[in-house]
This record gives C-alpha cells, sequence and structure tokens, in this order.
C-alpha cells in the first residue's frame, strides 16, 4: 500500500450508532452497532460492548453502555435522559423556591 494511502488512526472512545437494517427490539446478539467516527470502521454486537466505555451522542461524556443504553437507536448516558435530567431541574426549582420562602419569611 502507498505510503500516500496510509491513514494513521488515532485512539479514541467510540460513539456508537445502530447499524441500519437493525431495530432496537433485535436480541442483544443480533443487534450491531458501529462507530460514528468518520474514519473508525469499528463494529461489534450489541453484547459485546455491554459494561464499556462509550462517549455520549449527546454531551459528550464518557459513560459504560448499559442494557438500556444499548436499546436505543443512538445510545447515551443516564444524564442525558430526560427523566433524570428532569429530575435534577425540579431539584433546582425546589431548592430556589425554599430560598426564596426563607429570604420572604425573614422581613
Amino acid at each position: 500500500m502507498p505510503a500516500a494511502m496510509k491513514k494513521k488512526l488515532t485512539k479514541h472512545i467510540h460513539t456508537f450508532i445502530l447499524k441500519p437494517g437493525h431495530k432496537p427490539t433485535d436480541s442483544m446478539r443480533t443487534k450491531q452497532f458501529k462507530c460514528r467516527d468518520p474514519h473508525c470502521w469499528f463494529y461489534a454486537a450489541a453484547d459485546m460492548i455491554l459494561g464499556k466505555a462509550a462517549m455520549c451522542s449527546l454531551c459528550g461524556q464518557e459513560f459504560v453502555l448499559t442494557r438500556y443504553a444499548l436499546n436505543l437507536r443512538i445510545p447515551h448516558c443516564e444524564n442525558c435522559t430526560k427523566g433524570v435530567v428532569m429530575k435534577q431541574e425540579k431539584a433546582k426549582l425546589r431548592s430556589i423556591e425554599d430560598k426564596l420562602a426563607d429570604f420572604l419569611g425573614a422581613e
């Protein structure tokens, strides 16, 4: 292979997406995921990457692939799941309301 055609591969943490033609409802052994990096050609079955580190497609943080994440078309971390984010936002709102109530009650 000529030197001009060789590409230097860089080490990276894979960001996965469900391979086209597969459905999230397929079994863990038949479901195939591929890395979203255009220079990476890594493919793996879902049961082989369960418990491995990956990069979240939404926030870019590293996380461990869970069974829940692998049942999604584009796996993402638990922090990006709407339910967790909504709980955090509600907790922040409650703390602001409590501080405001203490401030207004102190006068």
